[in-house]
């Protein structure tokens, strides 16, 4: 019976330090790149199929507001810097802080390697390590916008809450070689009452955003996941939950998405923009980790995206 016991004791004791152990979520994860990933570059093709093989066209993201980017991490899987090459604009760069417990105090952003700086993110945190307040200055140190982070007992946040800054704001527009093209002085419109809220289910995942503007509710999220955490199924709905999108979502054994599916069938009302049939083929390295993937747009190749990764020795 004492060893039975013991036994049972040592077995709670192993349950306890996985769940202790259990791996933190990190810029690396996120970008789902094995543990030992020094830094990564991402490079993205238009591409077109001709007599069975894919050539390079032009270098170009599918969406514009999608960055190639060099990205560089810490031995923990931050990120202390990142370099994006936007397709339309001159290059910035991000730096990255954190204090001894691998939490993002500060981030600031140039217009490029050597450049201005153009913005600065400070992140502040509560006796829980949680975070409650993001304030980002423009490159005069004048506040320009504001995040207040609420937070449930588990410690995930359920609401965030945005203001920006009403005050006189000089706007500055680069060419790609990062030369002043433009100079003016525009009023930012405040937008103080604009929230989300979140809401989650027992393992953590974000299955509900609401989105308010002075307190009015514009729209309603929802997102299903799988047992490993990877989002499976998303709708939006307006708020008299009329259907407005809705996408479903598959991965392959390595957790790389493999197809986006846009569904129109369910209501007359659903947007049809952008409503296709996304699927992935991947090439991987020794490592794991995938050094490129096609995107295919209804079975036809359109991009490429190219990845050189330096690892940790």
């Amino acid at each position: 019976m004492n060893k039975l016991f013991s036994n049972l004791i040592l077995i709670a004791i192993l349950f306890s330090s996985y769940g202790c152990n259990k791996k933190r979520k990190t810029d690396r994860n996120d970008l789902n790149l094995s543990d030992n990933v020094k830094s990564v570059r991402e490079y993205s093709y238009r591409v077109v199929e001709k007599f069975g093989e894919i050539e390079k066209v032009i270098r170009e993201r599918r969406v514009p507001w999608d960055n190639d980017f060099y990205a560089t991490f810490n031995i923990e899987g931050n990120k202390i810097k990142e370099i994006d090459y936007p397709n339309i604009a001159a290059e910035t760069k991000i730096i990255f802080k954190y204090d001894n417990r691998e939490k993002l105090i500060e981030k600031s952003t140039y217009l490029n390697e050597n450049g201005a700086l153009l913005s600065n993110s400070i992140y502040k945190y509560n006796d829980k390590q949680q975070r409650i307040e993001e304030n980002k200055y423009d490159s005069d140190g004048l506040l320009e916008s504001k995040i207040i982070f609420n937070h449930n007992e588990k410690g995930e946040v359920i609401e965030e809450k945005i203001s920006y800054e009403v005050r006189p704001r000089t706007i500055i527009n680069y060419n790609e070689e990062g030369e002043i093209i433009e100079k003016k002085v525009v009023m930012k419109k405040a937008w103080e009452d604009t929230h989300f809220t979140y809401k989650y289910d027992d393992k953590g995942n974000k299955i509900e955003r609401n989105y308010y503007k002075a307190d009015t509710l514009l729209e309603i999220e929802t997102f299903q996941f799988n047992k490993f955490g990877k989002q499976i199924e998303s709708k939006s709905f307006k708020p008299d939950e009329r259907l407005e999108s809705h996408w479903t979502y598959r991965y392959d054994d390595s957790n790389n998405i493999i197809e986006r599916n846009c569904h129109l069938d369910e209501t007359s009302g659903l947007k049809s923009y952008h409503c296709n049939i996304y699927s992935y083929q991947y090439e991987y390295n020794e490592h794991g980790d995938w050094i490129k993937q096609v995107e295919l747009i209804n079975n036809k190749p359109k991009y490429v995206l190219e990845r050189i990764i330096e690892y940790f020795e």
